[in-house]
């Protein structure tokens, strides 16, 4: 076997250790990324009959933290509907009232900011629950009541240039 002579005998050796770290590294950081589960977001009506987001994270303890737009109507027939943000989508895309228009879902949760009506911003962190850029503590059960007097300003204005 004059073709092997020069080969040194421990190359298969590295080369196995070598895929057995890789294999083991992209595992972990795969089990990192998605251990905690991905946001979940309903989407529907109060029983006053106002549009309301329903949020939960499982893997925070988060549960039912409900953000009622008070004096927002609902333009379309909004049918409860309950999305799950855990696979990368192309933003913007359409809500049942509104847009995603940022998501970073590298490691789960991850951030997904929606803007449900126009000058409303609603700001998924796994630190904290951002509403039109005014911060409220994760408590599960909690009601935060949304109106139109909390716009944004400068986002009222960029969107009448669309």
């Amino acid at each position: 076997m004059k073709a092997f002579e020069g080969f040194p005998k421990g190359l298969p050796i590295v080369f196995a250790v070598t895929i057995a770290v890789y294999l083991a590294a992209f595992h972990w950081i795969e089990h990192t990324r998605s251990r905690k589960g991905p946001w979940t977001v309903e989407f529907g009506l109060d029983e006053r009959g106002r549009p309301a987001l329903t949020v939960s994270q499982a893997g925070l303890g988060i549960d039912g933290v409900r953000i009622v737009f008070v004096e927002e109507t609902a333009t379309n027939a909004v049918v409860s509907s309950k999305l799950s943000f855990g696979e990368p989508r192309n933003v913007p895309f359409e809500l049942p009232f509104g847009e995603c228009f940022f998501q970073d879902l590298t490691f789960l949760p991850g951030t997904v900011t929606l803007r449900p009506f126009q000058g409303h911003e609603v700001e998924l962190l796994p630190r904290v629950l951002l509403v039109n850029r005014r911060e409220f503590p994760w408590k599960s059960g909690a009601m935060i009541e949304v109106y139109q007097t909390n716009r944004i300003p400068h986002l009222l204005g960029s969107e009448r240039g669309r």
